[in-house]
């Protein structure tokens, strides 16, 4: 019995999007159609071999109207979530953004609403810290010393959430100096 779907490690979409979009185009023509995301890995669905297009995209917020003018376009989203979207369309559709400037400003938003969730994540990572460091040595009994264990696994999880929020915001500043450099030139 064949698997119907698999598991790919993405490249990172905020890092090149590029890369990953060439991987969903190459994997629907040999019949696997990109169908979700589970944390950092993309969702595989055997199918029939078919020729996509896919693009990102990185609206902060999704609504349905926004979706409905992508469907309208020719546009199937896979991924819809606030902050980054996986579209698919039929090979050959007409590119989501037409404008440079619409583009650069919804980059601009998400990178934005990034920073705001570094510093967010990074404060609260520094107060796990400091909450942890700042208890007297005279109230670890055992349930403190319990305590005092969670907190430190509560670092180690708000330290993986602040870094990929950096990678992702470094990767987006990436794309949209990018984008400006392109505007500039034009």
């Amino acid at each position: 019995m064949a698997k119907n779907c698999k598991y790919i490690l993405g490249n990172g979409i905020a890092i090149s999007p590029e890369k990953d979009m060439a991987l969903f185009k190459e994997m629907s023509k040999q019949g696997w159609h990109m169908n979700g995301t589970w944390l950092w890995w993309y969702r595989f669905e055997k199918g029939e071999p078919a020729a996509y297009d896919y693009a990102s995209n990185m609206e902060s917020k999704v609504t349905s109207n926004m979706l409905s003018i992508y469907e309208e376009s020719g546009w199937c989203p896979i991924v819809a979530c606030n902050g980054f979207q996986i579209f698919r369309a039929i090979e050959g559709a007409t590119p989501i953004f037409s404008d440079l400037d619409s583009e650069i400003e919804a980059f601009e938003e998400v990178r934005r609403d990034t920073l705001k969730s570094v510093i967010l994540w990074g404060l609260a990572m520094i107060i796990v810290r400091v909450a942890a460091f700042m208890m007297p040595p005279s109230l670890r009994s055992i349930p403190w010393d319990l305590l005092f264990v969670l907190l430190g696994g509560l670092f180690v999880f708000l330290l993986i959430i602040f870094g990929s929020q950096v990678i992702n915001f470094i990767g987006i500043s990436k794309m949209l100096w990018g984008k400006r450099k392109q505007a500039n030139k034009g």
